[in-house]
């Protein structure tokens, strides 16, 4: 009897932790809505061009390149998207609901985008700045960069790495904001507005609380065990 009180207390806690840790963010796999790819395989969105076309999401500043699986590995989903559009660094950004003093965590993944473009950029560093804004939509709460370079990866084989960015929320609401920076080891003549190759993100992820503990996850395992266990040793 004490094994099934202790398995479905696991099963209480992991469905709770479960739904606590539900996505805050609308569409945080970077599907595009029903916009039609350009000639080029894509859709570029700036403040003004197909401003829509990330569900969920707001450009604020530059442009940024929408691309599906067909061009290059998705992380999650269908799309992912190119914080540096056709041309030019750009930021998107997403207000979500939130609980002063709660910390929240955003998981999300990361690659450079492999290309050389118009302009020879496979040599240059990739920077990603990701900040948490108050409800004011200007206090920044928390702010990190994130670097990355193209490596070994293709357009068939990203190299996606998950990364991690907590804050601590101050009001009902929150903005998530993820911009690309000028890159570094820019080509010469190059500017962060004619660039055309920069940080890709997808799979993002927005939870309150920290990031889970792996002891967690393995509680149902070891609890169905021990009840499997006692089950044998009873026969």
């Amino acid at each position: 009897m004490g094994i099934r009180v202790a398995l479905c207390a696991s099963l209480l806690g992991l469905v709770l932790a479960s739904s606590a840790r539900a996505n805050i963010l609308v569409n945080g796999a970077l599907n595009k809505d029903a916009t039609p790819l350009n000639q080029y395989n894509m859709v570029v969105m700036t403040p003004t061009l197909n401003n829509t076309a990330l569900t969920g999401w707001t450009i604020t500043s530059g442009s940024v390149d929408i691309l599906p699986n067909s061009y290059w590995q998705a992380s999650d989903g269908g799309y992912s998207v190119d914080l540096t559009g056709t041309p030019g660094i750009g930021a998107i950004a997403q207000t979500v609901a939130t609980t002063p003093a709660i910390q929240y965590t955003l998981t999300f993944d990361l690659a450079a985008n492999p290309e050389a473009g118009p302009l020879f950029e496979t040599g240059t560093t990739k920077r990603l700045l990701v900040e948490a804004l108050a409800a004011n939509g200007t206090t920044v709460l928390a702010s990190t960069e994130y670097d990355v370079t193209k490596g070994a990866n293709t357009l068939q084989s990203m190299g996606w790495a998950t990364n991690t960015f907590t804050f601590t929320a101050t009001g009902a609401t929150s903005t998530i904001r993820l911009s690309a920076l000028a890159p570094g080891n820019i080509p010469n003549g190059a500017t962060s507005s004619t660039v055309f190759c920069g940080p890709a993100i997808d799979n993002l992820n927005l939870f309150a609380g920290g990031v889970p503990e792996p002891t967690s996850l393995s509680l149902l395992g070891v609890s169905a065990s021990a009840l499997l266990l006692r089950r044998r040793r009873g026969r």
